[in-house]
């Protein structure tokens, strides 16, 4: 399976006053312009997803509605804030695809990245927007090797 992890885009700071909840928080306009143009480079690069899986949390449905606009995005628990890599690890398994993008938060992202490579301990963090691909031959820690990572900065060069 051809794992692609995507974090979110801008979403500006935390804001109590205009968003009590904070999974309510928006992309800003600069982050959803950033993402709409990393959907671009992706289809310049031939990236194709099966599945779409995004955090339920806006910023990050935002994210891949901005970047993937044709796609269906399944909404799923495992990829909001506060969940584990175990959980993404379990749902992927139940998934029959071959090419799957997952939307995401900090620090759930480095997370999952460092897991699915080298799960004895490793820290890794993801820039907002930034983009890995990660072959794993089982949904499962240790089972995948990083082929690339793309920080967001590059989408403005690519396509």
């Amino acid at each position: 399976m051809e794992l692609y992890i995507l974090r979110h885009g801008d979403a500006g700071e935390q804001d109590p006053a205009r968003w009590p909840d904070d999974s309510q928080r928006p992309l800003t306009r600069d982050g959803r312009l950033r993402m709409e143009r990393a959907g671009k480079a992706f289809k310049h690069l031939g990236l194709r997803f099966d599945m779409v899986l995004s955090s339920p949390y806006v910023r990050a449905l935002e994210t891949a509605q901005a970047a993937l606009p044709r796609a269906t995005v399944l909404r799923t628990a495992s990829l909001a804030p506060g969940a584990e890599p175990e959980a993404v690890f379990a749902e992927l398994g139940s998934l029959d695809a071959d090419a799957v993008i997952v939307v995401s938060h900090e620090p759930l992202c480095g997370r999952l990245l460092a897991s699915a490579v080298a799960p004895n301990g490793i820290t890794l963090r993801f820039g907002k927007g930034a983009l890995c691909r990660i072959d794993l031959t089982h949904p499962q820690p240790g089972a995948g090797t990083l082929r690339w990572l793309i920080p967001a900065r590059a989408w403005e060069h690519i396509g």
